[in-house]
């Protein structure tokens, strides 16, 4: 069973509540973004109408993530949640990112700020939120165009997120080369294969995090053949040939960068992911993501010539038209990620 929690009916929303209570309902937006592995490595505090997000780094992929980047990132996609929730019900959101120099974890403070008029966009990104889903299986046929592409850049990057489209042949046969040797790299490190095999779980399993086998694209008995491919000595193979032939019928393939490589970077890649996704989402259109090839230092920094060396790829995506709407991954319950009272600093 795949648990979600049940995200209230937005008529629910305490207008007449405390700022705390309102803070606390749009909570609920910020856990359904996306996470590495859906690790969902984040944690809340609501004190003095200010919601606090903190990295939990008891969640941190010690391999595959060492430096933290991706966990970052999956918090910076939290964080855009929230400021698309508090804009939706009529607030421009305050935001001051890493505003404890001395406290790492504390990746950002949001206050609601005046009320503000609701745009199309803040209701398109806001319902998108629900809806979206992370499609790991081969898309439909149908194309992506490249107004469309033009409009997923316009909404999601910045000064200092860039957004390369992977277009034409040989780009994306050096790209398949390089998602294939960094399957090859991860495949052979018995470190990692142990590390992912505590997110994979097979269809059917109650938990509420981590990626079950009917998101992964199987059913119940492809699930269990997927799990024990991975705990093989040398899995690389097998997701060299799964993933190239993903890369081969995907209909966009993408690269997300930043111009710096640093957590204040890594979590606008987050804000700017989301606002792609679900601009994507409003079209119909879903992603999956090939973490392996920015995970691995030699491939991401090949993959970072490949794009022109203008700075450091953060997420490659495929995109395409799902052909279900009905594939979702588990979430944590909010109870269990708000905080009673906000944890001390961890001094860098």
């Amino acid at each position: 069973m795949q648990w979600r929690p049940k995200v209230l009916a937005e008529t629910e929303f305490p207008r007449n509540g405390t700022t705390a209570e309102k803070l606390r309902f749009m909570l609920q937006y910020a856990v359904l973004a996306p996470s590495v592995n859906n690790t969902q490595p984040w944690k809340f505090s609501i004190a003095n109408d200010v919601i606090s997000l903190y990295a939990d780094r008891s969640r941190a992929l010690a391999v595959t993530d060492p430096q933290h980047r991706e966990l970052t990132i999956s918090c910076g996609a939290a964080l855009e949640h929230i400021a698309i929730a508090i804009k939706h019900f009529g607030f421009s959101p305050l935001v001051e990112q890493f505003p404890d120099p001395d406290n790492p974890d504390l990746l950002a403070q949001i206050r609601i700020g005046s009320m503000s008029k609701n745009s199309a966009d803040d209701a398109l990104f806001f319902y998108g939120m629900a809806r979206r889903q992370t499609w790991r299986r081969k898309f439909g046929s149908r194309s992506i165009s490249n107004e469309m592409f033009a409009n997923l850049v316009m909404s999601a990057a910045n000064s200092e997120v860039w957004i390369d489209m992977l277009d034409g042949p040989v780009r994306r046969e050096e790209v398949a080369r390089l998602i294939g040797e960094a399957d090859l790299i991860q495949g052979h490190d018995q470190r990692f294969r142990e590390e992912l095999l505590q997110w994979i779980t097979i269809s059917g399993a109650h938990r509420h995090d981590g990626m079950p086998g009917t998101a992964r694209g199987h059913t119940l008995v492809g699930s269990i053949f997927d799990f024990l491919m991975f705990k093989k000595k040398d899995s690389g193979p097998h997701r060299a040939v799964t993933d190239r032939r993903l890369i081969g019928q995907s209909r966009l393939l993408a690269i997300i960068g930043t111009v710096d490589d640093e957590p204040a970077a890594w979590l606008e890649a987050g804000r700017s992911l989301v606002r792609l996704l679900l601009r994507a989402r409003s079209a119909g259109i879903s992603a999956s993501f090939f973490g392996q090839v920015v995970q691995v230092a030699e491939t991401r920094e090949k993959l970072a010539k490949l794009a022109g060396d203008h700075g450091h790829p953060q997420l490659v995506l495929r995109l395409g038209y799902a052909t279900s709407n009905r594939i979702t991954t588990p979430r944590r319950a909010l109870e269990k990620v708000i905080l009673a009272t906000p944890p001390p600093p961890r001094r860098p």
